[in-house]
């Protein structure tokens, strides 16, 4: 929480220049700082506080001109009072352009990092370096020498950004003395090795003992780096940023017990009737899934329309009679309302520099600010463009404290079960390799009940919209997209039918919904307008909460939706070693209800259907395939056939019709006339365990389409490895709260019975997924300003949000993939 101003602060008289100063044009403030004593004091600091970004808002840069940067610190700062340049606290280079042209005659013997290595010296008060994106300039000439004079430097930086930096830098610069008091470092995407840095103990406590934020993006970390750094660390860090790295699961898993609190902000029996409780098994769970735990639900939770799900924690009351602030209290959550914790290098200076008049935060007391304190662990963790799996995901949520305030995890693997021995699992069409994303089934991680302190979010859109992202190289991107929402869709909705939406988590401020396809069939435009009229109902029931009660705070709800699209489908021709096969029904000779693929020993296999004889014919060649005819295709050198088989169903879910509405023959209903069977595992060290596991009845008629498949699934062994606690998409899909079942059983409900080319009209028929969301804003805002004049020719103050208009009202960005975004 951020630190209130101290008694004499609050109560001394303020100087109206001090008020005004910030409402003041820039360009104004080298003429204010020749007034007078007064008016100097007031302006220089501002004028000097950042010199570099002061000169480009100046004019006195030209483009590509570092001519006026050399004369600066050559000449002009020889001649400054050391009281004027102790004002300098930032070198901001990311204005700049990212190399160095060549200099004037004056200047030519002279190398851009021979300027690095004295600004120690001539700004003694540097506290924020930025050369991120600069690949020429060199960090560690900061520090000429490991025990030069420079480490000396009572004040050193705070802030060090080198992201992008091309240069080997010395091994041994993060080790000086004069970096020791860092609070935020980035180092992604550098050029010297971050790996040795981290296993020679350079990049560690011992060396920065001040480190809160660290930024280490790119590919330069893996799994063993990863783990050494964190075991260093330990819960130093409180922002920790790990995207585009080579990290798998392994690394992962190691955070809750490396740098996670020790102590819960989960809140137990507080907030039951408003979120439910969890329940943990005390000796149970698996590799897979961690420590087996259950919510229990209240009769409210579960249907987020709580009276009281709006509004903010009470404040936190101790006994300390100290004039300052206490800090945080460890294990207890955030209130809901306060400010976002943020951890970019922007905000990080911000806050550290404060209006950039009182230096007062140049001294040792900057580490009682918030940010640079120890807040016990991770809070702020960003995994994006990694390659962990959903699965690792949703147990990294149940294994932190419910602490994390913002995560990043923009795409996750979808790992399905084998289902006929061979793995992967799921048909292979044209290619060996078909890969799904998303984040399916793990809404209820991100309630208050196991993410207690979440403000911002940033993951796959599946998340809300159910949609998997289906990724087969050897497919159009467009076919991908129709393959996924019409076959792979239903599925998720029937294994996994409950999606993320607004209240269930009122105290969540921010979602980024990433990997958004630019064309639907129609469902994936449903479920995003659908988002937006439910974020516009909680806005609505947080209106009427405000007025209709005097007492506790309301929380904010969600004030920002962020949608980020995948690239536009081009028109031109795929990669050269890629054959893009369009493979039309008709191109084989068969009606597109006669085409079908479905998985059969691991592999694509077509049909055709038993009412319809299989063509006989061999038609010509079709564009784009190498061979084809009515038996098979050639697809990159290998035959695929097409064979003849007597049902659609997938061989692990196949039952005789005789057995329908009757119970099931197959194990483990040939061997108990129960509803659960025992299942005996080893958690922690190989303690054995044992549990009962909900099968079902047995029969396949009248329980719903999702838990037939379950039941039809046990049949094979392969799916009865593993168990895990019911979730309440589970639940929702009919399965017993409390209870468990057999976790790949219900996971090979997502395998499509089967899943048919579509027509290229069909594709083509796609609707434009932007056009209609801006549809949707432009007409919702169109009614909402309508009821505002209505509202306001009847004298009323404001106008009710949600029904009828629908419009939401907070922030919608939209972004595309590499290029800039647009909000509204």
């Amino acid at each position: 929480m951020e630190q209130p101003p101290s008694y004499q602060d609050a109560t001394k008289r303020v100087d109206w220049l001090e008020l005004a100063a910030p409402y003041v044009s820039f360009a104004d403030y080298p003429r204010l700082c020749l007034v007078c004593k007064r008016f100097y004091k007031q302006f220089a600091p501002r004028l000097w506080h950042d010199p570099l970004t002061a000169a480009l808002k100046l004019g006195l840069v030209q483009e590509y001109d570092y001519e006026w940067y050399f004369r600066f610190i050559m000449k002009h700062l020889k001649n400054t009072r050391s009281e004027t340049r102790d004002l300098v606290a930032t070198l901001d280079f990311r204005g700049f352009p990212l190399h160095v042209p060549r200099m004037p005659v004056e200047f030519d013997n002279i190398d851009i990092n021979q300027t690095m290595r004295m600004l120690p010296a001539v700004l003694p008060r540097l506290r924020y370096v930025l050369l991120d994106g600069h690949p020429d300039m060199d960090a560690s000439q900061l520090v000429t020498s490991r025990n030069g004079g420079l480490e000396t430097q009572f004040y050193g930086p705070l802030v060090l950004g080198i992201s992008g930096c091309q240069v080997q830098h010395a091994p041994w610069f993060l080790e000086s003395g004069y970096l020791a008091n860092l609070v935020y470092l980035d180092v992604s995407h550098v050029q010297f090795s971050l790996e040795h840095v981290i296993f020679q103990g350079k990049l560690s406590p011992r060396a920065l003992p001040h480190l809160r934020v660290l930024k280490a993006r790119g590919p330069k970390l893996d799994d063993m780096s990863t783990i050494t750094l964190l075991q260093a660390f330990k819960r130093q860090l409180w922002g920790l940023d790990l995207s585009g790295s080579k990290i798998t699961d392994r690394a992962i898993l190691t955070m809750p017990e490396t740098s996670f609190p020790a102590l819960s902000f989960r809140t137990g029996v507080v907030h039951f009737d408003v979120e439910g409780m969890l329940f943990f098994e005390s000796e149970s769970g698996d590799g897979t899934y961690g420590r087996y735990a259950f919510i229990q639900e209240s009769p409210w939770s579960d249907t987020f329309r709580h009276p009281q799900r709006h509004l903010a924690d009470a404040p936190t009351y101790t006994e300390s009679a100290a004039h300052e602030m206490p800090r945080q209290p460890r294990g207890r959550r955030l209130d809901g309302r306060g400010k976002i914790r943020v951890d970019s290098a922007d905000e990080i200076k911000s806050t550290l520099a404060g209006t950039s008049v009182n230096n007062s935060l140049l001294a040792d007391n900057v580490y009682e600010l918030d940010i640079c304190r120890d807040h016990d662990g991770i809070t702020h963790l960003y995994l994006n463009d990694t390659q962990i799996s959903a699965d690792t995901l949703g147990r990294l949520i149940r294994e932190s404290a419910g602490q994390l305030e913002r995560l990043e995890c923009d795409i996750t693997k979808i790992i399905l079960p084998p289902v006929n021995g061979a793995n992967p699992p799921l048909p292979l069409w044209l290619t060996r390799n078909p890969r799904l994303y998303g984040a399916i089934g793990m809404a209820h991680f991100f309630r208050p009940v196991w993410s207690s302190d979440l403000q911002v979010l940033r993951i796959h859109h599946s998340f809300v919209t159910q949609l998997v992202s289906l990724v087969d190289t050897n497919l159009p991107v467009k076919t991908n997209l129709w393959l996924a929402e019409t076959f792979l869709h239903p599925r998720v909705e029937l294994a996994y039918p409950e999606a993320f939406v607004p209240d269930m988590n009122p105290r969540l401020r921010s979602l980024t919904l990433t990997g958004i396809p630019r064309y639907s069939t129609g469902p994936l435009i449903d479920k995003l307008i659908a988002f937006l009229n439910l974020a516009s109902s909680q806005e609505r029931a947080i209106q009427d909460a405000e007025s209709s009660r005097l007492g506790p705070s309301t929380l904010l709800g969600l004030r920002h939706i962020h949608l980020e699209f995948g690239p536009a489908l081009s028109s031109s021709p795929p990669r050269d070693d890629i054959i893009e096969v369009d493979l039309d029904a008709e191109d084989f000779g068969l009606e597109p209800e006669d085409f079908s693929f479905f998985a059969e020993s691991g592999g694509w296999v077509g049909v055709s259907s038993p009412t319809s004889p299989a063509a006989t014919h061999e038609p010509p060649p079709a564009s784009g395939i190498s061979e084809a005819s009515a038996k098979g295709v050639v697809v990159n050198s290998t035959w695929i056939e097409f064979e003849p088989l007597q049902t659609r169903q997938p061989q692990h879910c196949r039952e005789p019709a005789a057995e329908s509405g009757r119970r099931l023959q197959t194990y483990p209903y040939s061997e108990t006339e129960r509803e659960y069977v025992p299942f005996i595992g080893t958690w922690n060290g190989g303690k054995r365990f044992m549990h009962p596991v909900w099968i079902g009845s047995g029969c396949v008629s009248g329980q719903g389409q999702a838990l037939d498949e379950y039941m039809r699934n046990l049949a094979n062994p392969l799916l009865r490895t593993r168990i895990e606690p019911a979730s309440p998409s589970h639940v929702a899909a009919g399965v017993p709260p409390g209870k468990f079942v057999f976790a790949d059983a219900w996971a090979a409900i997502l395998i499509p019975p089967e899943m048919r080319m579509p027509r290229q009209t069909r594709v083509d028929g796609m609707r434009d997924v932007l056009s209609a969301i801006r549809a949707h804003r432009v007409q919702t805002r169109t009614v909402y300003e309508e009821a505002k004049a209505a509202a306001t020719r009847r004298g009323e103050a404001m106008v009710r949000l949600g029904a009828p208009h629908m419009h939401y009202t907070g922030r919608v960005e939209i972004s595309f993939e590499a290029t800039e975004s647009e909000g509204d």
